[in-house]
C-alpha cells in the first residue's frame, strides 16, 4: 500500500477553522491526522490543540478512495467527518454527525484506500449515539461478514444488546456491480430475514453522504455483503 496525502479542515462552533493533514497516510490502514504545523506551529492531535472547542464540521481529501474518518475518544469513535477522493467534494464543509466538545487526548483517524482495495465499510450512527464501522474484505464470490472495526463483533453483538436503531449510515465499496446483496450491504435478523439494506456509494468519485433511516438491531443480527465474483 502506498503513502498518500490526507488533507482537510475542521470547523469549530465559534467560526474558527484549523487545517489538518497527514503527508504519509498509509492506504489500507487507520491512521491519525494531525493539525497542519504550517498553521499551528507544531502538528498536534485535535483534542490537544483545541480542548473545549466544539467541532461542528469538516472534511478530509485523499488520493484515491476512503472508508471513514472520525473523532476518537479513549479508543471509541464519537463523531464522523466527511472523507473522499480529492476533487470529489461538493462542498467546502460538511456537518459532523454530532457536535463534539473536544477533550485533551481526542484524535482524528482516517482510513484511506487504493482504487483496487476491495474492503467494504458500513458506517453507522444509532439513536443511542453509538458510532461504529462494520468492515470486511471480500476475496471472491459469496458472502463476507462486516464486523465492528473496534471490537470485531457482529452488528448484533455491538448494537443489539440495547436494541439500538441505526438512524444515519453510508456504505462504501469498490466492488460496485459485483454486489448482489441488494446493490450494497444488508443486515439480516436471527431468522435470516432482511432487516435493512444500504445502497453502495463510491468514494473514488464522490464524498459518501450519510442517509437517514431506521434499522433496529437485536442480538444475533449480522451485516454482510454478497458478491458474484
Amino acid at each position: 500500500m502506498a503513502d498518500v496525502l490526507a488533507s482537510g479542515a475542521i470547523y469549530f462552533r465559534d467560526g474558527s477553522v484549523v487545517p489538518i493533514q497527514n503527508t504519509a497516510q498509509t492506504e489500507g490502514s487507520k491512521e491519525e491526522i494531525l493539525t497542519d504545523a504550517e498553521v499551528t506551529t507544531t502538528a498536534q492531535s485535535i483534542g490537544d490543540y483545541a480542548p473545549r472547542q466544539t467541532v461542528v464540521g469538516g472534511y478530509v481529501c485523499v488520493a484515491n478512495a476512503a472508508a471513514y474518518c472520525y473523532i476518537e475518544r479513549q479508543g471509541i469513535p464519537i463523531s464522523f467527518i466527511a472523507i473522499g477522493k480529492v476533487g470529489g467534494s461538493l462542498a467546502s464543509s460538511y456537518p459532523t454527525t454530532t457536535a463534539v466538545t473536544l477533550q485533551p487526548g481526542d484524535k482524528i483517524y482516517a482510513y484511506a484506500q487504493t482504487s483496487a482495495d476491495r474492503t467494504a465499510s458500513l458506517v453507522t450512527v444509532t439513536n443511542a449515539g453509538s458510532h461504529r464501522v462494520f468492515q470486511g474484505t471480500p476475496s471472491g464470490s459469496g458472502s463476507t461478514n462486516l464486523l465492528d472495526t473496534i471490537t470485531s463483533n457482529t452488528v448484533g453483538d455491538s448494537l443489539g444488546g440495547k436494541g439500538e436503531t441505526i438512524i444515519q449510515s453510508y456504505f462504501v465499496s469498490g466492488d460496485g456491480t459485483l454486489l448482489t446483496s441488494a446493490g450494497g450491504a444488508w443486515i439480516k435478523n436471527n431468522l435470516g430475514n432482511l432487516a435493512g439494506a444500504f445502497a453502495v456509494q463510491d468514494s473514488e468519485s464522490n464524498f459518501p453522504v450519510f442517509t437517514r433511516g431506521a434499522v433496529t438491531i437485536n442480538l444475533n443480527y449480522t451485516a454482510a455483503v454478497e458478491l458474484s465474483a
